[in-house]
């Protein structure tokens, strides 16, 4: 009896880890922006190949993987668990979300179990000096089992729509600041008005920091504003000069004048 009831409890043991085995196969895509900035601004959006992908449970990292060259990846998340997943490349902020795998029926499970999901892609980016990216410490989505079948948590990915597009819009204000500052710095550097022109560049620089296209001009409108300095200089000189020479041929016929009234003498 003691050995039936053994049997029958290891029996039931095995289904039940085999009808945890299945794992969601998890698909999305990652793409990385950039920007060229001089007067103007063009953005540059493409695949982005070796994104490091990091599937987190209870703050431990228990896989990854890293984006193809089309900027693809794939992951398995175990069954039955909670789970993060952080997306990140180097010199850009991080984004994460949630997923849950728990909720789906016994029955369910051990059916030939082999459930997908594709999400939205992810955006990396450089971050910018003085924007708030502090909503990207929260999830920007979450998939859970609902209805029989995993998809996202309408609430939590218009949240992190949001919070995504105020970032954007804040990047793209500060963006504009700059162009319009690099931009009359461009006019007053085209009208050789080296030191307006050094003062829009600088603060274009203010604005968004080490980038190469204002930092080049500011050093044409230093080179501009030596340049003036140097000709100044020459000018004074050479005013100088011309009246240390009118000096000197004043004394010459001053003592002319006089010498001749000695003779006459």
């Amino acid at each position: 009896m003691i050995k039936r009831l053994l049997l029958i409890l290891i029996i039931f043991t095995s289904s039940y880890i085999h009808s945890q085995e299945w794992s969601l196969k998890l698909k999305s895509t990652v793409q990385l922006r950039t920007w060229k900035l001089t007067s103007r601004a063009d953005k540059d959006e493409r695949s982005c190949q070796g994104a490091n992908i990091q599937l987190i449970q209870n703050n431990k990292t228990i896989k990854e993987t890293v984006s193809d060259q089309d900027g693809n990846f794939v992951i398995d998340i175990p069954g039955n668990g909670d789970f993060y997943i952080n997306v990140s490349y180097p010199n850009c902020k991080g984004k994460k979300f949630y997923v849950s795998t728990k909720n789906v029926a016994s029955d369910v499970a051990g059916n030939n179990f082999k459930p997908s999901v594709t999400i939205g892609g992810f955006m990396m980016a450089k971050p910018f000096s003085g924007i708030d990216y502090i909503g990207l410490q929260e999830p920007l989505l979450a998939v859970e089992y609902k209805n029989n079948e995993f998809d996202k948590d309408k609430t939590i990915s218009d949240k992190g729509i949001e919070i995504v597009q105020n970032i954007m819009d804040a990047e793209v204000k500060l963006i504009d600041k700059f162009c319009f500052q690099t931009k009359l710095g461009d006019e007053a550097l085209s009208n050789k008005s080296y030191k307006l022109a050094k003062q829009y560049y600088t603060k274009a620089l203010e604005l968004i920091p080490n980038e190469e296209y204002p930092k080049f001009k500011l050093e044409k409108a230093e080179d501009g504003i030596k340049e003036e300095e140097a000709k100044d200089q020459a000018l004074k000189a050479e005013r100088t000069a011309q009246i240390e020479a009118q000096k000197i041929a004043l004394q010459k016929k001053n003592r002319r004048k006089k010498t001749k009234r000695e003779c006459l003498l």
